[in-house]
């Protein structure tokens, strides 16, 4: 279901506005009922980095929804306490 809502038919580049809006709440859904990656197959590869991508999509509300999954997403790169050593933040 992840790989079909987040790379085949949801989130593809090129994907349109309507597809983009469907494929991430259908995402935030998943996780919000299932709550674990590993049962979609994602796991912490930095092949996962590319999910951040979803950030750049013009539309404010598919950033805030994408921005929901990849806070819960196990991407090494996206957790907060890497963020932090990154910025130099105390």
């Amino acid at each position: 279901m992840w790989k079909f809502l987040a790379d085949d038919e949801g989130l593809f580049i090129g994907a349109n506005f309507g597809r983009r809006c469907q494929a991430l709440e259908c995402l935030v859904e998943l996780l919000n009922v299932f709550n674990d990656f590993s049962m979609f197959g994602v796991q912490s590869d930095d092949d996962n980095l590319r999910y951040i991508n979803w950030l750049s999509d013009s539309y404010e509300n598919n950033k805030i929804r994408a921005l929901e999954i990849l806070e819960k997403m196990p991407l090494p790169g996206f957790q907060v306490s890497n963020l932090i050593k990154s910025n130099n933040i105390n």
